[in-house]
């Protein structure tokens, strides 16, 4: 047999991937939300279990009263289960932090103090050291807005590589 380069100690991947998401705007806004996603996973026991950490960032542009954008971040942490194999299904599920920042012409607003829920399955399509992961999800956001919490579903899709 060939010697392997690899250490036996390291993963073959980072599990790290970077996605292109869109999907409905926050608050019930108007217009698509467009945006970056950045997630970390590492397998757990048995290797189907997955946990991690996610930020993302998207844009709304004229999507709430006077032509406001909406601009929302978020950060959580993941766990789910993915399959084995070249094509393998995924489901996730992760709860963490959201900032909401209305920019109104000459103002601005927002919730930096928000929550948030995500739930999303999909697949990945690995072919050698990389991968594809494709997801439909859908965030529960809870925002303030005149002094009390509003809670609002923003499906979504998006589509990443994985490394």
């Amino acid at each position: 047999t060939a010697p392997t380069t690899e250490s036996p100690g390291l993963p073959r991947t980072l599990g790290l991937d970077v996605s292109l998401t869109v999907g409905a705007s926050p608050l019930d806004g108007s217009g698509l939300a467009r945006g970056l996603a950045l997630s970390w996973r590492t397998p757990g026991p048995g290797r189907l279990l997955r946990w991690g950490v996610r930020g993302s960032y998207s844009l709304t542009p004229d999507a709430w009263v006077d032509s406001a954008s909406l601009q929302r971040a978020s950060v959580l942490a993941l766990g789910g289960v993915s399959g084995r194999g070249a094509l393998a299904p995924f489901a996730e599920v992760g709860a963490g932090w959201l900032m909401l920042v209305v920019d109104k012409p000459a103002r601005r607003e927002g919730d930096a103090l928000g929550l948030t829920t995500r739930a999303a399955a999909g697949l990945r399509w690995k072919a050698g050291d990389f991968a594809l992961r494709g997801a439909l999800g859908v965030d529960l956001d809870g925002v303030r807005v005149d002094g009390r919490r509003r809670w609002t579903w923003a499906p979504g899709l998006e589509l990443g590589l994985e490394r």
